[in-house]
């Protein structure tokens, strides 16, 4: 499974974003054409997670340290 990540940063100097999940390049990209104005940087990483359950989760949640 594909998902992209969308980290956003309110300030340049601020090294801790916040990540915005997406698992449709249209959505992500549509994402960012709303928001470019609102956030001073907006970067797009692409993840390739194994396509089930358990994985998902645990990709999702590895920033929180949880699994």
């Amino acid at each position: 499974m594909i998902i992209y990540e969308i980290k956003c940063f309110e300030h340049m100097e601020n090294i801790d974003g916040f990540s915005v999940y997406f698992s449709n390049l249209r959505k992500a990209s549509s994402f960012v054409a709303q928001n470019k104005k609102t956030f001073e940087k907006i970067t797009t990483h692409k993840h390739i997670v194994p396509n089930n359950k358990c994985e998902i989760i645990k990709f999702l949640n590895r920033e929180n340290g949880i699994g």
